[in-house]
């Protein structure tokens, strides 16, 4: 195989002796050459599949210099597919028919098309939400969505539109009459007027429940885009989570629902997104270096990485999960922004959490194409 250090190996079932046969039948070893016609920038990295001597070969990174070609081995016969990266551009797939694998050099170009770009709306449904947009706070916010989504996912803009205050919306559906909460009470006063979104989150912790849902899309919501509504606290079935979290609210086929407490990090909001995208509950807890259990084969992340479920400094994203925010049919860019695998990306994928890497629909959650930092001055190296 190739060894970036020492050049061309053959496997060792092969042997020398079969080589040397093959080579005076003529055969040649050419490595494959992938292209990027329309990008000399920046550094490029691709997850490539292949059949090499017989043998199948999954997710296999190679990656390359600005402004130069990737050189791989010599893939003999399909199925083929690479997936390409690149700062700046949603990932790239081309797959066996795009593809052709044989004995000579095989020359494959690709051209990256750029970042996708998606709008979220924010809602400010309480006071201290109101506080935390007077301080300054969602500007940090917003800056770490873009910064996670963008620059280390290599290819999603995040544009927060300005926060709305809604605190003074009624209660009410479109005629006027109190909602209703989860009992079938009409939410009032009780003298029978319609109480404000403000006064009764400011006692009432956001679920994710059908009814939840329903009372404040009527207060506030843009249809075909994520709603953010920062609220005071957070429950999840019964248990009140508290004013510092998070909760991305999975309701095939919206999904279009987060709400965020008032006292949430700069961290959360990019892992609440995080879940949107991937269409995935899961955090890399279990499969990290902070959880106990995670024996050290299966050790991957620690808290830097934007999916733990219990971090404030997420800042890093693998190539894995980039693959699963983009082209995870059931993801938001497809389901709700129309620019996922089933609009202007192919190639959709139903992709869960998985390390494994025989997997040939995607790539394991923890591939990484390039070093991710990690805690205490750690690395993750590619893998």
């Amino acid at each position: 195989m190739w060894n970036k250090g020492k050049g061309w190996v053959p496997p060792g079932f092969l042997g020398l002796g079969f080589l040397i046969f093959l080579l005076q039948l003529g055969f040649s070893f050419s490595e494959d050459v992938i292209q990027f016609p329309n990008y000399t920038t920046g550094e490029t990295g691709v997850l490539v599949d292949g059949d090499w001597f017989g043998i199948f070969y999954n997710d296999e990174r190679f990656s390359g210099a600005a402004g130069q070609d990737i050189l791989m081995w010599n893939f003999t016969s399909n199925p083929g597919e690479i997936i390409a990266f690149a700062a700046g551009n949603a990932p790239v797939i081309k797959e066996d028919n795009a593809i052709t694998w044989s004995w000579d050099q095989d020359i494959v170009k690709i051209d990256f098309n750029g970042p996708l770009s998606i709008d979220v709306a924010i809602w400010l449904v309480t006071v201290d939400a109101v506080k935390r947009l007077n301080a300054g706070d969602f500007e940090y916010l917003c800056w770490h969505a873009s910064y996670i989504w963008e620059v280390e996912g290599r290819g999603l803009i995040i544009n927060c539109l300005p926060p709305v205050d809604v605190t003074g919306r009624k209660m009410v559906d479109g005629g006027g009459r109190p909602l209703n909460d989860d009992f079938g009470n009409p939410i009032t006063d009780g003298r029978g007027h319609p109480i404000s979104a403000g006064a009764y989150y400011a006692n009432h912790p956001f679920d994710c429940g059908a009814g939840e849902l329903a009372r404040i899309k009527q207060v506030a919501h843009k249809p075909q885009m994520l709603n953010v509504y920062f609220t005071h606290e957070v429950a999840s079935g019964d248990v009140i989570a508290g004013s510092s979290y998070g909760l991305w609210c999975q309701t095939i086929p919206d999904n279009d629902v987060i709400a965020m407490g008032s006292d949430t990090d700069i961290t959360v909001l990019s892992h609440e997104i995080g879940h949107a995208l991937m269409n995935e509950t899961g955090h890399v807890d279990k499969i990290s270096v902070d959880d106990d259990s995670c024996s050290i084969a299966e050790c991957f992340f620690d808290r830097m990485n934007v999916m733990h479920g219990a971090s404030s400094i997420r800042w890093t994203v693998t190539e894995g999960q980039i693959f699963r925010a983009f082209y995870n049919q059931d993801g938001i860019l497809n389901q709700i922004y129309g620019i996922g695998p089933g609009g202007s990306l192919n190639h959709p994928r139903k992709c869960g959490t998985w390390i494994e890497t025989d997997k040939p629909d995607c790539p394991p959650v923890q591939k990484r194409l390039w070093p991710d930092e990690g805690v205490n001055g750690t690395t993750w190296p590619p893998n």
